[in-house]
């Protein structure tokens, strides 16, 4: 093997210097291959290292190069490999029940802006789900008829919707003739409620601004309606 494919150095350096330096391995062997082709000059490997006199000069010279650049490369990747590595920032955790809600300001479908004004003194009901989700499709039928029912001290209603393209969702809220608010800002949402997966998922926040429930799944439609007297 090359001098600068001994174990002691693949053990020194880190695993990108040893990435490096099999580039460098992949060069050398490419140039070797050439000059013998083309010049028809000897070469030896690692296991004839006694007889390196067979060497040719210009060649010698030229892995000596290639050498002193694998080295090159390997001491400034173990040295990097030395540094301390920046302690990652944590995520803020999602609230629990109990814990004030810190709610976000979002975008909704139609362009209007939705955030802390919105909830404030209110209960909300927060629906995340996604336009292909069959039990979404149940889910949010009970969650319009809500919507419809509510008197003005009722919770307020605000859907995330797990979905990339806001004209599928415009097209399926009116298909199914939808009418509640809709925001694809669902990463915010979620690290501001739940960042469970499950749709569709329920969050109730009572009027003091504090998460109550979070609900995953499909709801009866009575449970759902139960939503009336949390205002």
């Amino acid at each position: 093997m090359l001098m600068f494919e001994h174990p002691i150095v693949r053990t020194a350096a880190s695993g990108v210097a040893l990435v490096r330096l099999r580039m460098v391995a992949v060069c050398a062997r490419a140039v070797r291959d050439v000059l013998a082709r083309v010049a028809g000059w000897r070469f030896t490997t690692r296991a004839d290292a006694p007889r390196a006199n067979l060497y040719p000069v210009r060649i010698r010279r030229q892995l000596g190069v290639l050498l002193a650049l694998g080295g090159g490369l390997a001491g400034r990747s173990v040295l990097a490999a030395g540094q301390p590595a920046a302690a990652p920032v944590p995520a803020a955790a999602p609230p629990q029940p109990g814990d004030r809600v810190a709610w976000p300001t979002v975008t909704l479908l139609d362009g209007q802006r939705w955030g802390p004004a919105q909830a404030a003194g209110r209960a909300m009901v927060v629906v995340f789900w996604s336009t292909t989700c069959p039990f979404c499709l149940r889910h949010n039928a009970h969650v319009e008829k809500l919507r419809r029912a509510a008197a003005p001290d009722a919770p307020g209603i605000l859907t995330v919707a797990r979905d990339r393209d806001p004209a599928a969702v415009a097209a399926y809220l009116a298909r199914h003739g939808y009418g509640f608010p809709v925001t694809l800002d669902h990463a915010a949402m979620a690290s501001a409620l739940s960042t469970r997966r499950v749709i569709p998922l329920s969050v109730v926040v009572d009027r003091d601004g504090r998460l109550r429930q979070v609900i995953a799944g499909e709801m009866f439609e009575e449970d759902v309606m139960a939503w009336l007297r949390l205002g």
